[in-house]
């Protein structure tokens, strides 16, 4: 199942039924990942463009 199909089940199981075991497990899932950041964060530098940084990477002021 995909996130939106998990979504509409969840939407209408609160209006009509409970959830089967295995849909919990996938909707438990579901909850605890985290959503991914984009692959190239940005931001405004010094001279005020844009620039981008890579997650985990650190800016310098420096550039």
């Amino acid at each position: 199942m995909n996130r939106r199909e998990l979504e509409n089940l969840i939407n209408k199981n609160k209006q009509y039924r409970f959830l089967t075991l295995q849909e919990a497990v996938e909707v438990d899932k579901m909850e605890q990942e985290e959503d991914p950041l984009p692959y190239n964060l940005p931001f405004i530098n010094k001279k005020g463009r844009v620039d981008y940084l890579l997650p985990g990477e650190k800016y310098s002021f420096e550039r």
